[in-house]
């Protein structure tokens, strides 16, 4: 699914939302627990202040709400799934484990021989346009999510380092050669997040976490002064293409932030922005190096943090903060081996990475991938116990 069919993450969480349909009454009680901890009230507090900025959004209400529900709806299919997880008796999660890890390594393999091959047999199942740049992308952001949680299982399952390694070594060789080098990034930083939080974890998601969070509360001032330094600028000439304008996009969001910092625009506030025809502008080259027109907000910004600045405003992103709190605080008190502290803490850091620079934050099939990994975090966690 993840090379061929990305979007298809929410039918594939659905489904295992089966698992737990014969006993919904300990589903709903597991979210209720879940709810109550840091990360689960962070999250209800996200939700209920993105349904309270539809008073002041600017987009119309009926369309949006729509869009909130289906945000709900799909976080509870994401807690029900985990519910069902849990549920598994000790063959069934045996079972699961051994189906997660020959799935992953399967999808780092199906990435590897479509780049081999030219994507032949995406040409077969799509059409002459292969594997494009934005499904290719949004499979690999799947592998390099999820390896992590697998590695610990294969770990755990077969105590063999250096398999381990070729394993990484494979799945860091598939993300290398494609053109969206953010999943090569976030599988760079998540491998270094998993080997410091081997060596010392609760140091190691201080710093990492620590500048990610000083990063997300600054965004909107480095957004938009980075491009108001003249020696920035002047090396901005030498940038093309999407990166170019990547730094053009999240140098506009700063501006429309600024109008309203506390509250924000509003749930999806960034569509009407995007599709307002005087929004278009003409790249220069003695600006930027490539001179044609650009849309200067496509959709959203590509950058979780700035569009949760931009529609939900400092309150949402101490919101979004407190879910990775919820996070930290989880890898900071946990007892068991080092191994699945640093899954947890890898994934997370490879997760903020491809949404820092990729995708919009009220994507389905993003947010069914982040409840997906979330699933892979907690087979895992049962390989401990094993």
């Amino acid at each position: 699914m993840a090379p061929y069919a990305s979007n298809g993450t929410v039918v594939l969480l659905s489904v295992g939302v089966l698992g737990i349909i014969g006993d919904l009454t300990y589903g709903f009680q597991f979210c209720r627990k879940a709810l109550r901890t840091p990360l689960g009230i962070a999250l209800a507090m996200l939700l209920l202040w993105l349904f309270l900025s539809l008073s002041w959004s600017t987009v119309d209400v009926a369309e949006t709400a729509r869009s909130a529900v289906a945000l709900v709806i799909l976080c509870l299919i994401g807690l029900l799934f985990i519910a069902a997880i849990k549920k598994l008796d000790e063959r069934q999660t045996r079972i699961v484990q051994t189906i997660a890890i020959i799935s992953v390594v399967m999808m780092a393999g199906l990435f590897l021989l479509e780049w081999l091959s030219q994507g032949a047999i995406a040409k077969i199942l799509k059409g002459n346009d292969g594997l494009r740049i934005d499904s290719v992308g949004r499979g690999l952001s799947i592998l390099v999510c999820t390896v992590w949680p697998v590695a610990c299982l294969m770990l755990r399952r077969f105590g063999k380092v250096f398999l381990v390694s070729v394993f990484l070594i494979l799945v860091g060789a598939t993300a290398y050669p494609y053109p969206n080098e953010a999943m090569f990034l976030s599988f760079l930083i998540g491998l270094f997040t998993f080997v410091a939080c081997l060596i010392s974890r609760r140091v190691a998601i201080s710093f990492i976490f620590g500048v990610f969070a000083i990063l997300v509360l600054a965004g909107p001032i480095v957004a938009k002064a980075v491009m108001e330094v003249p020696e920035i600028k002047n090396q901005a000439i030498k940038i093309l293409g999407y990166r170019q304008h990547r730094i053009n996009i999240w140098h506009y969001v700063a501006t429309l932030i600024e109008e309203r910092p506390i509250v924000g625009h509003g749930f999806e506030a960034s569509r009407p922005f995007g599709a307002e025809e005087n929004q278009f502008y003409l790249e220069t080259r003695e600006q930027l190096g490539h001179s044609r027109f650009r849309i200067r907000l496509p959709l959203h910004p590509h950058n979780i943090p700035l569009q949760i600045w931009l529609e939900l405003g400092f309150i949402g992103i101490l919101f979004y903060l407190g879910i990775l709190f919820g996070i930290i605080r989880t890898i900071w008190t946990w007892r068991g081996p080092k191994v699945w502290a640093a899954a947890l803490g890898a994934s997370t850091a490879s997760f903020l990475t491809v949404s820092s620079l990729s995708f919009g934050a009220w994507q389905n099939w993003w947010i069914a991938t982040a409840w997906l990994t979330a699933g892979a975090i907690v087979l895992s966690r049962r390989a401990i116990k094993d």
